[in-house]
């Protein structure tokens, strides 16, 4: 009796010792892995999920007028106008010009064969003159031409565009169609020549015609003495305009006069410093 009274309490004790426990669970090892079982599910669903990707191409979801919308966003095909316009190099349109003429003559008296760089001629003489002048005409068409296109005026060394001023002057000029610059000259003074290039407004215009005159000096340090039958020229692609004159530095002094201009040149050798 007192057997089964001790046995029936230390039953009752441990009851009320396990219900004061919560419950424990936990994942027992097995053989095959939580990774492989993880695999296997994976692979499970790979084979049952419908291609939704060929669907949204095709067109046809399933879903009436829904539409799926997979994968990146195809890039867009952006025009050339959209990408900026290429650059395009400006080109010497010289060989273009058309009805091109071109002359060499006195700046006052076109006929003039002499020059007299110190002195202007006498009103009565129509052979000489104190400088000299290059004369342009020309057609242009605007499909020919563009903004930037140019073409050149090589002129020989023996002639300058500034004359008694510095040869650092800033010596340019401009082409009009009424108010409009079609064209702006500028002279290179290293290389010799006058470049015009044309405008945007040129682009305006359909076949517009130009005349261009501008002044040329003697070049003392070229010619620096009394010379007969200098070649003055002036060239334009594959056109040439020349004229031969004779250069004269003398002034004549009359009696009595007080005021003499005079031009020497000297070259110095062996200058001890």
């Amino acid at each position: 009796m007192n057997d089964k009274m001790q046995m029936h309490r230390l039953i009752e004790q441990k009851r009320i010792e396990g219900a004061d426990k919560k419950p424990r669970y936990g994942m027992r090892k097995l053989t095959i892995g939580t990774v492989s079982c993880l695999l296997g599910f994976a692979s499970l669903l790979a084979f049952t999920t419908p291609n939704f990707s060929q669907a949204a191409e095709s067109g046809n979801t399933g879903g009436g007028n829904n539409s799926l919308i997979t994968g990146t966003v195809p890039k867009e095909n952006k025009s050339s106008s959209e990408e900026g316009e290429k650059l395009i190099a400006p080109r010497d349109v010289s060989g273009e010009l058309e009805n091109l003429k071109m002359v060499i003559s006195g700046n006052t008296n076109e006929n003039a064969t002499t020059i007299h760089p110190l002195r202007s001629s006498a009103p009565d003489d129509n052979t000489t003159d104190q400088e000299m002048r290059y004369k342009i005409a020309f057609d242009i068409d605007k499909n020919t031409v563009k903004e930037g296109d140019y073409f050149d005026v090589d002129l020989s060394k023996n002639v300058n565009l500034y004359g008694s001023t510095t040869k650092y002057s800033d010596i340019s000029t401009k082409l009009y169609i009424g108010n409009d610059v079609v064209a702006k000259g500028v002279y290179d003074v290293e290389k010799h020549k006058m470049r015009y290039t044309f405008t945007k407004n040129a682009e305006k215009y359909g076949r517009f015609h130009q005349e261009i005159s501008e002044p040329l000096f003697i070049d003392p340090t070229e010619v620096p003495f009394d010379t007969k039958d200098l070649p003055v020229q002036a060239t334009i692609g594959k056109h040439k305009a020349e004229k031969k004159v004779a250069i004269d530095y003398r002034v004549p002094v009359a009696e009595g006069e007080a005021d003499i201009d005079s031009n020497s040149v000297a070259t110095l050798y062996d200058i001890n410093e």
